[in-house]
């Protein structure tokens, strides 16, 4: 192996640990959802042009070693090491969390790539390993894709058990008494969820989902590292960007009352239509036991239209209707 080609892995080396962690960190934030990533990468494609340059040079490396493309080479990978450490910096807000899933993503991500590198270089030789590298850092984009694919069997069966493990201390704890509180809503949610809590704690003791853990993966953390057998009130907060998702929450949460704060074009590019909100909306009455109440903000034009179908079940409060 020359020194041009040792400089070249080191700095892909490092190239693709800041491009890996980069895009696993916003397919965290796209809730581990491949179409979501995908609509994502869509719209940041620019941002990330640079490794897509990269993985040019790398096919033209491969396919034609006698060009000379070394400095080019370089000059990219010191680029994409520069703008990816930028990025990291940028986006600090939510920093990326190294749960076991994300692990075991970076595992098998590093794992097929180092195959990838081990096959190319018995087929090709050490001349094509420069452009192999390079083409590793560039697949990067949607490596994280791949790695969720490959996992996919091995993270249902992880979820399945988890939340299987929910649900019986959430039926144990209701037969105990525990009330079980749903709140939904395109906004206003997480405001309601601690104005509730506020509300409540002085006479109950109230456990509430914290922060954004308002998918099925954050209650199912919340039941099964927070719920205790002195709960009273369990205030949970029900997130949606998919018909549907409410009601896997409240399969797990099964909520004896329910509060819809808003209904609105939150997440539209998912949903599709202002109609598929309004229904995934209310699968939380739907959800409902015979005697639960629910609570809506009957200010919301679109929450009156819906509500239409529940009025057994419908309790409004309204600056302008009164009670």
């Amino acid at each position: 192996m020359t020194v041009r080609t040792i400089i070249a892995v080191c700095l892909a080396a490092y190239a693709f640990y800041l491009t890996m962690r980069y895009n696993m960190h916003m397919f965290q934030l796209n809730g581990y959802k491949n179409d979501e990533h995908i609509n994502w990468i869509k719209k940041n494609l620019r941002r990330q042009w640079l490794i897509i340059f990269g993985g040019v040079a790398g096919l033209v490396r491969i396919f034609l070693p006698s060009v000379a493309l070394d400095i080019l080479i370089y000059l990219t990978l010191i680029m994409i090491i520069l703008v990816y450490r930028a990025l990291r910096r940028l986006n600090n807000k939510k920093k990326l969390v190294f749960t076991a899933r994300v692990k075991r993503m970076i595992a098998t991500t590093t794992v097929v790539s180092l195959l990838v590198l081990f096959i190319a270089g018995r087929l090709g030789g050490i001349k094509c390993i420069t452009g192999v590298v390079m083409l590793l850092v560039s697949s990067q984009l949607v490596m994280n894709i791949v790695a969720n694919i490959l996992n996919g069997p091995v993270e249902r069966s992880i979820s399945r058990h988890f939340i299987n493990d929910a649900k019986r201390i959430l039926n144990e704890a209701s037969a105990s008494g525990l009330k079980v509180i749903g709140v939904t809503g395109s906004y206003g949610k997480t405001s309601m969820k601690f104005f509730l809590k506020a509300l409540l704690q002085d006479r109950f003791n109230v456990l509430v989902t914290p922060g954004n853990f308002n998918t099925p993966l954050g209650v199912t953390i919340t039941v099964r590292e927070h719920l205790k057998p002195s709960h009273e009130i369990f205030i949970c907060e029900m997130g949606a960007r998919r018909v549907g998702e409410i009601r896997e929450i409240c399969d797990i949460a099964h909520p004896d009352h329910g509060i819809i704060t808003s209904v609105g074009p939150q997440h539209l590019e998912t949903f599709l239509s202002i109609d598929n909100i309004k229904k995934t909306k209310f699968e939380l009455a739907d959800a409902l036991p015979e005697g639960g109440m629910l609570f809506l903000n009957g200010d919301n034009e679109l929450i009156r239209e819906q509500s239409a179908l529940y009025e057994n079940k419908v309790f409004y409060r309204s600056e302008n209707e009164g009670d």
